[in-house]
Parts: structure tokens; sequence; C-alpha cells
């Protein structure tokens, strides 16, 4: 990335790619004043593109400073023509490791992540999408917010909203921290967020770049896509493991709403799915059955402290999609649209579908299992007109070749870029010490409640950082 200009500083702002490398590697941009090289230590922020600001007089003093990493995704625009921007309420960064590999590398162990390489830089989603299933690792969601119950035996709770492939109501979710719910652990709802996964599986060598910014070649890929065996880990081609990095992108309130539909665009958590009146015809992989599918509502009876929406609230005539059932973990999406037969009438949460696999599981969200998946309402064909009165997502990206300013592309193109300019001093032992388990002695642990099941942790500021390494030169908690 080529920084160019002196237009102002924040995170707020619009700023136009004025050129890009043939060979994709680089482009250039008007976004800010100074410079941004790798390990120069909070200006980043400054620029707008990333979460370490470090000056007090652009806010946030005591932000993590020593992330100067470069994290970018397209705006959003909205009414006719995409005319209006839309500015983003936050950015959230998620650095994740195995599932399960805290004391990773013993020989049954997950693997140990690797130390992202300094000053390479990864692209995560496909800004030629024509569709949602063309762009498979990017998610919508309304955020979620992980804690523990107070008393003598505390334990983990996660108020998690559905993770689906297009943008849903999150008004039903924030609504429940309004009266007469008055639950404030839902306050955290701000409006739809796209999320864009990068590749974690890496093929080559992590050799210093020729350039700054160079693109790590080949590009990362998931595990499911390196030809090993186990989809949930990088066992084939691609065997160097990277942290998961996840940019997560807070879009906000459009036009006082935290629902970017123009019409109906309920989504759901599922706590339960049970089939029935099956039909077997030959061979298993065909045949459907019914299945009553309980979401997480406000009745504890069926939800374990999970809230949302009622089911009858999508209406007659209603037909579903199911997103990331934890049974099927090689299609994120269905890869139909389910009708919805009937809903229960004695429980609020409980709707009959048909049509679903036999060859699925029943699920109940209880004990190891938090959730089954989600299920949302069925959108109609995207349509890329950029004509709110046509679209049910009220909200387009900006896109297009360089020096264009196009601000009409579909939700499904959301892309993201990430370059790797953190101070590396810091970074590495987050990776070691939060991703791989590594604590050094006297370092303050990256999961201070692990004993209830904690798996984030949320790195706040560098006084924070250096205490995890065990380098801070003041009292750590």
């Amino acid at each position: 990335m080529h920084i160019n200009g002196n237009n102002g500083t924040g995170y707020n702002g619009t700023w136009l790619v004025t050129d890009v490398d043939t060979n994709g590697t680089w482009f250039k941009a008007n976004v800010g004043d100074g410079t941004l090289d790798s390990g120069t230590g909070g200006m980043a922020g400054r620029l707008g593109l990333s979460c370490g600001e470090s000056s007090p007089a652009n806010g946030d003093p005591g932000a993590l400073s020593y992330d100067t990493a470069a994290y970018w995704m397209p705006s959003a625009w909205t009414g006719t023509g995409g005319a209006t921007f839309q500015p983003a309420v936050r950015q959230r960064v998620y650095y994740v490791g195995y599932p399960g590999s805290l004391g990773c590398g013993g020989a049954t162990d997950p693997p140990c992540v690797s130390q992202l390489p300094e000053g390479w830089g990864i692209i995560g989603g496909n800004s030629s999408a024509t569709d949602p299933l063309g762009n498979p690792h990017i998610y919508w969601t309304c955020g979620h917010k992980s804690g523990q119950t107070n008393g003598p035996n505390p334990r983990p709770i996660i108020d998690i909203t559905p993770v689906i492939n297009h943008p849903y109501d999150c008004d039903q979710f924030w609504k429940l921290s309004q009266p007469p719910n008055l639950d404030q652990t839902w306050s955290f709802v701000d409006g739809p967020v796209g999320m864009v996964d990068l590749g974690r599986c890496f093929q080559g060598s992590l050799r210093p770049p020729s350039q700054s910014p160079d693109l790590l070649t080949p590009a990362p890929v998931f595990p499911n896509e390196d030809g090993g065996a186990d989809d949930t880990i990088c066992d084939g081609d691609y065997g160097t493991t990277l942290p998961e990095i996840s940019i997560r992108t807070h879009i906000g309130q459009i036009n006082g709403s935290r629902s970017p539909c123009r019409a109906t665009c309920l989504a759901y958590v599922i706590s339960k799915l049970h089939k029935h009146d099956c039909s077997l015809p030959p061979p298993p992989s065909a045949a459907t059955c019914k299945a009553d599918v309980t979401v997480a509502g406000q009745n504890t009876n069926y939800t374990n402290d999970y809230f949302g929406p009622t089911v009858a609230d999508m209406g007659a005539g209603a037909t579903v999609d199911v997103f990331g059932y934890i049974y099927d973990p090689a299609n994120f999406q269905s890869l139909q649209h389910y009708p919805v037969e009937s809903y229960s009438a004695s429980n609020p949460y409980t709707f009959t579908i048909s049509g679903f696999p036999y060859v699925l599981p029943d699920c109940d969200a209880v004990n190891s299992i938090p959730y089954c998946g989600s299920v949302a309402q069925t959108l109609s064909q995207p349509l890329d007109t950029c004509d709110p009165a046509n679209e049910d997502v009220r909200f387009s990206l900006a896109g297009g070749p360089a020096g264009d300013t196009d601000t009409c592309h579909g939700y499904w193109t959301l892309h993201a870029d990430f370059w790797d300019t953190w101070n590396q001093s810091a970074l590495i032992p987050l990776v070691q010490d939060c991703l791989d388990g590594g604590m050094p002695t006297g370092g303050t642990p990256c999961f201070p409640n692990s004993a209830t099941g904690q798996v984030e942790a949320d790195i706040e500021d560098n006084h924070q950082a250096d205490c995890i390494a065990a380098t801070s030169t003041t009292s750590c908690p």
C-alpha cells in the first residue's frame, strides 16, 4: 500500500484508490498524513487504517498502538445510486488459533500456529462475486458478547446472534436491552456486522518480502481447501498454519434503524433440531424429513440465556435457509430453501420445515454444544441495481477498478486486506502466549477466566500486551 496526500486524520473518512499494481501486490490511495512502514509504531490508526491509534490529540490515548497493522474494507453507502456515505461504527479484528490449541504441539495436539511474517499482506473475500454463494468466507452477524455468570460457581455465557451469508434485522436483538426486557447484556448490538475471514493455510517460505507491502504467494487457503484429509486443520499441500485473521466492520444504524432490510429479514440461532416423518427413497443421500426447529428465544426452558424474536414474526408462507449447521460442516449454507410447514401452538420458538436431509443428525444445544447453527428467512435473488426500492438490503459497497468511484456493489462483494506492519516485538509474544499457550514465567494469563471456559482475550492496550509478555516495567493485574 502506498500512502499519498494529506487529507485529514482519524478513522471516519473515504479515500479514493488512485492506482493498482498490475500484479495485484499494492494499491495507492490518498488516506492521510505521515508514513506507514513496518514497525514504526502508531501511525496507521491516524491514517484511518488500523486500531493502532497512538496520539492523544486524535483520541483513544490508551489504545493498543503496538498494532500498527493495516486493515481495510470497502466503505458502505446508502440511498439511490449509493450516494450517501454510511460511516462505520467501528472495526474489530480477531486473531484466532486452532480450537484446543492452548498447549499445542504435542503428538496428539493440534499444530501450533506460525508467526505472521512481517511486511506481508493477505487478501480475503471475493470482490468479483455475483451472489453470496460466490463469496463463501464472508459472513454477516449482529455481533456477540462473551462473559460469565456471577456467584460462587461462575460459568461462561455467550450472547450470540446468528451468523449467515447476508445482513439481517439486528433491531430484534437490540430491543432486548430496552423496556420491558432491560437485559443490558444485549446493548452491544449496534447494527449489521460484516465479517471477512482470511485464509490461514500457507504453502511457501515465510521469508521477508522483496518489497513492502507484498502479498503472501501463493495466497493462503482455508483448511477445507488445502488438499488434506481433515477439513479443520492445515494438513495438506498448504501445511504451514498462520493465525486466522477475522476482520469485522460494524456498519451501524441506517436511517435510525439497526435493520438493514427494506422488508422483514429475521434470523435466529438454532438451539434444537429434530427430524421426523422421513421419506426414505434410495439412496439415503436423497432422503428427506420434516424437522422441528427450536430457536433461541426469551423462554429459558428452551434457550440457556439466549434471546431472540419469535418465529411467528416470519409470517405465513415463509421459506428459510439454514447456515452453519454443526453436523454439516461441508456446507455453510443449506443447498435448498426449506418451506415452513407450521408454527408450534405451544412454543413460540419452534416451527416445522420440510425437505431437511435425512443423513444429517439431530442436534440439541446442551453441554458442549452451545448452539446448532443459524436459520434465516430466505432473501430474494440479489439485485445489483443500487436502488433501495428494488433491493432487500438498503446499503451497498464501494468497489471497482482503480480510480473508480462506483458505490453500487452488493453486500456479497465484501472483502478485506491485511498488511502486517505490527510492532513485531509485541505481536510475537501475543501469538505465542495467547494462541499457542506458551505463557512465559511471570506473564499475565491471556485468559484470566480460563477455568470457566473463557476463550477470548480482549487486548485493549500496550500495557496489557507487555504484561502478557512479562516485559512490563509497571505493575500488572
